[in-house]
């Protein structure tokens, strides 16, 4: 049995943001490629909804970290009115791919955050459709339905599930 990636959470000070918008803008760069129509923030400049993590209730922002080595980002929202978290952004850096970090992150997101889930992937975006699945299952998710939809940047698919409470 492998043993998960001692990866950690840590939430983004607003103080932070400078070092934050840099990484934002290398996912969007990464996304974009699976992008089927250009709709949407390219950059953390043009991405109007990034502030509002540090001025809404409800929404996270974390660097994903292993010791002192920043590996990933991840922008979790709830939705209070509707009673569900979305995951905004994940992004594990491409050199820590593959090797357990970012389902050792997810892990440590649904211990955080149990109860209903809901987040999308671009439908082009091959890793994360084989990625999601398997985090799903490792973690015991339940009630998951997948659905194809469309977005205003093209096709994508959709998962909804709970995590149970981790306790």
């Amino acid at each position: 049995m492998t043993t998960a990636p001692p990866v950690k959470l840590r939430r983004v000070r607003l103080a932070e943001r400078p070092e934050l918008d840099p990484l934002i803008d290398e996912h969007l760069a990464e996304a974009m490629k699976f992008r089927e129509t250009q709709a949407g923030p390219t950059s953390s400049q043009d991405y109007e909804e990034l502030a509002l993590f540090w001025q809404e209730r409800g929404r996270h922002p974390f660097f994903l970290t292993m010791g002192s080595e920043r590996v990933g980002l991840a922008l979790v929202r709830e939705v209070l009115d509707e009673a569900v978290i979305e995951m905004a952004e994940f992004y594990v850096f491409p050199k820590h791919r593959r090797n357990g970090v970012g389902r050792a992150a997810m892990l440590k997101l649904w211990q955080r955050f149990p109860g209903s889930w809901r987040f999308q992937v671009n439908a082009s975006n091959e890793g994360g459709r084989a990625f999601w699945p398997l985090c799903l299952e490792a973690h015991g998710a339940t009630n998951i339905d997948v659905k194809d939809i469309t977005a205003p940047d093209g096709a994508r698919v959709e998962y909804t599930f709970d995590i149970p409470s981790m306790d």
